[in-house]
């Protein structure tokens, strides 16, 4: 596949990142601020639908649901 052009942090101002500590640090560090992160310490397949991670409104919510 050819490399496409650059684009600038806009592009992913409606963009959500799902993931563990490796996608904290993308959040923290590198990645797009406008964006959203739903991001768990040690989150994979099994606690994103069931351990509370997100808060929403005040209550904590699974990954999936928020």
């Amino acid at each position: 596949m050819p490399e496409s052009a650059a684009v600038s942090d806009g592009y992913f101002d409606d963009a959500a990142f799902i993931g563990d500590s490796r996608t904290e640090g993308l959040m923290m560090y590198a990645g797009p601020q406008e964006a959203d992160y739903f991001t768990l310490k040690g989150l994979n397949v099994e606690t994103a639908f069931d351990k509370p991670a997100v808060n929403i409104g005040g209550t904590k919510v699974s990954v999936v649901n928020a």
